[in-house]
């Protein structure tokens, strides 16, 4: 079994059964006990094949150690970190590959109040205890019980919108035959919206299209619907139902960073403080934030490091790029696309424009040149050489995730892959033909 493909940087995946089986489920149920030390771990899982063979392997593995099991079945992810922390577990394992194709599958791993493991704490250690296998069984065995939290996570979830406010608008809701059909529904039922629904029945095998928006060919069917029923937006989820993406008016998909600082004006509208992005994202961020009296903040990406920031400075709402969008709840702070997804239709509402409407200023002034991949067998190097080459020029130089340098009206960040030899380039510009020019300057360096 090699370990080393499976623990990633936030959490654990492979092909099953090749990368991952039920052995290993085991292993990590008792590694998992001793561990946190903990009399009672919560677990929930995906619809994947692979998950019910997994989830009992799991449960095998942590009652073997006297430990109890509490089960929250068939979840979305931002409703198992729900489970975790209103139900005061010091650890939790939910059984999924998120947004991968149907032959993966996985574990992400929570401490108390949902605070993620990822391979600087906790995923480390639990690799080691898997790899040295010394666990022994307890002559008591622990319970299992189950226990269910969606009306209590939908409560808590419409919560974050005046739901009076939420005009009847046609909406399209892909689910890619993911987790999303669980709680979406429920939630848009209590509002005056006219959803249609896309391929919600729950299949692991996912015979529509693979359950990730960040993948063009992902949105297409949803795109197209939006135009078919003339609906006033779309939004997917992906395979977890923890990650969303909208569609606008015009079947349009609008960009991660766009639907970011839409969700930073709704939320600063209401509570003023600190927003967080990536590197990667838009300027168009920044300055919605600073016009709503926010204050921004970059980190690295990985939900990790997002949620450990958000803590540390006690920001109001936080955005990546890829779909995960970021909450304060408390006692907790979590990536919620339910919370996401009903955020953006209030602001539809309440300023009574379309999505296509709300980005058009954006459209008009950020141009992105999307991420582009580069083969570079010394990625330092570039890194060291593209510093060197624009140090006397940059307006800012700085290294948060991978290096990014910054200009008067254009920036650029380059990020290197961390499992091929890759450096990854994204490039913003205030117009198309200045986006244009210095992509190619900057290529002609990384590929120079």
């Amino acid at each position: 079994m090699d370990l080393s493909a499976v623990f990633k940087s936030y959490d654990i995946r492979g092909i099953f059964p090749g990368q991952l089986n039920e052995e290993f489920a085991e292993l990590l149920g008792k590694a998992l006990v001793s561990h946190f030390k903990c009399k009672e771990i919560g677990i929930a899982r995906d619809m994947r094949k692979s998950g019910e063979r997994l989830h009992s392997a799991l449960v095998k593995g942590i009652v073997s150690q006297g430990c109890n099991v509490l089960d929250f079945g068939l979840c979305t992810t931002d409703e198992f970190y729900f489970c975790i922390a209103r139900s005061n577990l010091e650890a939790g394992a939910m059984i999924t590959a998120s947004h991968n194709p149907k032959e993966y599958n996985g574990f992400k791993i929570t401490g108390a109040k949902a605070k993620p493991l990822d391979s600087k704490s906790g995923l480390p250690e639990l690799k080691k205890l898997v790899q040295e296998n010394t666990f022994r069984d307890s002559e008591k065995k622990g319970t299992v019980k189950k226990k269910t939290m969606l009306s209590d996570f939908i409560d808590e979830c419409m919560g974050f919108i005046d739901s009076k406010k939420i005009k009847p608008l046609k909406i399209v809701v892909d689910f890619g035959n993911g987790m999303g059909s669980l709680t979406v529904p429920k939630a848009l039922e209590r509002l005056p919206v006219k959803p249609v629904f896309m391929f919600e029945e729950l299949d692991g095998s996912f015979p529509n299209h693979e359950a990730n928006p960040l993948k063009p060919e992902a949105c297409e069917d949803a795109e197209k619907k939006v135009l078919e029923e003339k609906a006033d937006l779309g939004i997917l989820f992906d395979g977890d139902g923890d990650r969303c993406a909208f569609v606008d008016d015009r079947g349009k998909k609008v960009p991660g960073d766009f639907i970011s600082a839409l969700l930073a004006k709704q939320v600063l509208q209401k509570k003023k403080g600190t927003v967080i992005k990536e590197p990667r994202s838009s300027k168009f961020v920044d300055k919605v934030v600073e016009e709503n009296g926010g204050k921004m903040h970059l980190t690295r990406v990985g939900h990790s490091f997002f949620k450990r920031d958000m803590k540390q400075h006690n920001a109001v709402f936080a955005g990546e790029l890829s779909g995960h969008y970021y909450y304060d709840f408390g006692d907790f702070v979590s990536d919620n696309a339910l919370v996401s997804a009903l955020k953006i239709l209030e602001l539809v509402s309440v300023e009574n424009k379309s999505l296509s409407g709300l980005v058009a200023g954006a459209e008009k002034h950020f141009f992105l040149s999307g991420e582009i991949n580069s083969d570079v067998k010394d990625k330092e190097a570039k890194m060291k050489e593209l510093e060197e080459h624009y140090k006397g020029t940059a307006k800012k130089i700085f290294r948060i995730d991978g290096l990014s340098i910054e200009f008067e009206n254009w920036w650029f960040n380059v990020r290197p892959s961390g499992t091929e030899p890759l450096l990854r380039l994204n490039l913003e510009a205030n117009s198309k033909k200045l986006m244009g020019e210095k992509l190619a300057e900057v290529l002609k360096i990384i590929r120079g």
